[in-house]
């Protein structure tokens, strides 16, 4: 009939027919035409936000490293005062009247240092993967492996004692590895330049070998005033204090906010 709605099946577009809604076909076609080019856009959008996120979450990780490194060192270094306390007051007694807290004391802030410094290598390496290549990802991996071993073996020769096996091969296989990890990660930090030079020279400093012998020269020149009991723990602190103060600088600069 000459009044009947005419129907135009063309001015429906896809996917609209459920909804009812109409489009014209230059709209259609621009959407169509429009839309492909917009998606890379929307894309590269999507991209960035995701490596935002990841960035957000490394400096999350990076700062918490350099607070587990700061409490650590600072809990170990208290055991420089402890240890002249225990000589100054203990020395010269039987081992059965020396306090059993102070001997708890004594074996278990050494495994707050080796945590603390555990968390530093790993802060250390989520901070420089990018750049130090893989020689810094195999010194990372061995100086983390070290500090494992050594942390394992020293709770079991503090609960099986000294004359156990296992517990020395542990320790000893360990304090190789954390040796050979820790003066590699050391220059390979100073190398890859993403933290300071002095970050570096601090690894290597608080590596086993230079903790156990740098106090022993020095001894003699703080004799009157720091034994090796307490230079040794100091030295050890204060080095693995700057280093996780620098994670925590290296954290902030990665997300300001």
């Amino acid at each position: 009939m000459l009044w009947s709605r005419p129907s135009y099946p063309y001015l429906v577009s896809e996917g609209s027919q459920a909804s009812g809604l109409r489009a014209l076909p230059g709209i259609e076609r621009s959407r169509r035409c429009v839309g492909p080019l917009l998606m890379p856009l929307f894309s590269a959008r999507r991209r960035k936000a995701a490596i935002a996120g990841v960035e957000v979450s490394s400096s999350s990780f990076i700062r918490w490293c350099g607070l587990a490194a700061i409490t650590g060192a600072i809990a170990y270094a208290g055991l420089g005062l402890l240890g002249r306390l225990y000589i100054s007051l203990y020395s010269s007694s039987e081992p059965w009247d020396v306090p059993p807290v102070l001997g708890f004391a004594e074996r278990m802030l050494p495994l707050l240092l080796l945590l603390g410094a555990a968390a530093a290598i790993a802060g250390l390496h989520r901070a420089q993967r990018e750049r130090y290549g893989l020689v810094g990802a195999l010194a990372s991996l061995t100086a983390f492996v070290g500090v494992a071993l050594t942390v394992v073996g020293s709770v079991v020769e503090a609960l099986s004692g000294p004359a156990f096996g296992p517990s020395l091969l542990l320790l000893i296989s360990g304090l190789l590895m954390v040796s050979v990890g820790l003066l590699a990660l050391g220059v390979a930090t100073m190398i890859a330049g993403v933290l300071p030079g002095w970050v570096g020279a601090l690894v290597i400093l608080g590596s086993p070998p230079f903790l156990l012998f740098v106090p022993s020269a020095f001894e003699n020149l703080f004799e009157n005033l720091l034994a090796y009991e307490t230079l040794h723990p100091l030295l050890a602190g204060v080095a693995w204090t700057l280093v996780g103060y620098a994670l925590l600088r290296a954290a902030v600069r990665a997300d300001p906010g």
